[in-house]
């Protein structure tokens, strides 16, 4: 096996793609300090597409440790799904993080003969330990468990094989095909939002590789998010002296977070939670001079987003209270520390909804769905008004971020033969 090592800088302005020739392939080796790369090209060809193929690299990529924190385990994720693609013709990208030091975003690009692209949406990171949920496959009950299997290494597989099938069927393809793995997904992606959304604007299809639902469901809308982060001050003094100026922050933020949980209406598919919440210094007899909260809001809709905003800076802006001596007021602030759009559901979206669940129906034999989640994921960040998407196109499963994830074995295939064939309508549509 022929050898050598290139040693490149990664730029923001720049980042540098890796491409095929004389039918060599390229192996990336990210340094931890995501500065340089390492590119190993190697003379040898991958594996067969088949069922034994495609189970092995799932045992093989379930099997690394790639929690988000764990940044080296998620980049030897990114070096052998790199490697994949690369196989598979595409020219690979690392995008830096805004986030100075944090792991970059894996874009893979395929031309086609138009401009118009269909993108898969993907992440590297778990929130399981491989120690506590190791690879376990249960061919009796047609089960996988492992960590990240559902969410989302056996979705990286899923695509990967469907990407692969199409183009072995199709001689020619005319959408260009992008490929895009998080690092950090389940925590909501920071550091490369802006980049999604560039990546969004150009797409015209979304295909979200997020599990099904627990009932094989895919997904047609998400919820947005927004966090806020409110901090209460008040003015500290002893409990059982009368007389001193004091202002009780804990006693605000109570009412605060009341008003607040008023707001929620699970008919309109909009929530608010209140995660966290603290406050004082943990004695009894000492008035709370500050507070704060963590507040997750959930909404279908940017107008439902922006009318439940303004209903919670209403709230944060009335002081609730005021020193019985100075009728001074306690003073509230907030900050948002994430703002994920929706994924709507709207009437464009219709026709190839309905495609896919009938030709998930077919290799499937048994009705599927689409339903609405209200949990986010990176599919959000791509969605905007002229382009069509849909998530939960990974595998069938259930136990995500439990030591009991798992998903259906056969699902794998049965998804990726779905967007086989759903690549190949929209191939022939030619738009």
């Amino acid at each position: 096996m022929e050898r050598f090592i290139l040693l490149l800088k990664i730029t923001q302005q720049s980042p540098h793609k890796i491409l095929t020739f004389n039918n060599a392939f390229y192996v990336i080796e990210l340094d931890y300090n995501f500065t340089e790369k390492r590119m190993l090209i190697r003379n040898e060809k991958s594996s067969n597409d088949s069922i034994t193929d495609s189970l092995f690299f799932l045992e093989k990529l379930t099997n690394i440790s790639s929690q988000t924190k764990d940044e080296k385990g998620v980049i030897e994720v990114f070096k052998h799904v790199s490697s994949r693609l690369v196989d598979l013709g595409f020219n690979i990208q690392f995008l830096k993080s805004s986030i100075n030091g944090k792991a970059p975003l894996l874009y893979a690009l395929k031309p086609g003969k138009i401009d118009k692209k269909i993108t898969f949406i993907c992440h590297a990171d778990t929130v399981t330990n491989i120690d506590r949920t190791p690879f376990k496959r249960d061919i009796k009950n047609n089960k996988i468990f492992g960590a990240g299997v559902a969410d989302n290494k056996g979705g990286i597989i899923t695509g990967l094989k469907a990407i692969e099938s199409f183009l072995q069927s199709e001689d020619n393809h005319y959408h260009t095909l992008a490929f895009v793995v998080s690092p950090n997904e389940e925590i909501g992606s920071p550091g490369h939002h802006n980049t999604l959304s560039s990546i969004g604007v150009t797409s015209d299809y979304l295909i979200g590789l997020e599990p099904a639902l627990y009932d094989g469901s895919i997904i047609h809308s998400r919820s947005g998010n927004r966090w806020y982060n409110v901090n209460v001050q008040g003015i500290a003094a002893h409990s059982g002296r009368f007389g001193e100026p004091h202002i009780n922050a804990a006693h605000d933020l109570a009412i605060k977070i009341s008003k607040f949980s008023q707001l929620a209406n699970e008919q309109c598919g909009t929530r608010l939670n209140i995660g966290s919440f603290n406050g004082g210094n943990g004695s009894y007899n000492t008035v709370c001079s500050s507070a704060s909260a963590k507040l997750d809001l959930r909404f279908k809709c940017f107008s439902l987003r922006d009318k439940l905003h303004n209903q919670i800076v209403e709230i944060i802006s009335n002081s609730d209270q005021k020193c019985p001596y100075t009728d001074q007021k306690s003073k509230t602030f907030f900050s948002i520390e994430d703002d994920c759009p929706p994924l709507p559901f709207d009437n464009k979206n219709l026709e190839s909804i309905n495609q896919l669940k009938k030709i998930i129906e077919v290799e499937e034999k048994r009705k599927v769905l689409s339903n609405h989640s209200g949990g986010a994921a990176d599919i959000n960040y791509l969605s905007f008004p002229h382009n069509i998407g849909v998530d939960g196109m990974g595998p069938v499963g259930s136990g995500m971020h439990t030591t009991k994830e798992y998903i259906l074995e056969s699902s794998i295939f049965t998804r990726a033969q779905s967007i086989k064939n759903f690549l190949q309508v929209l191939n022939k549509k030619g738009d």
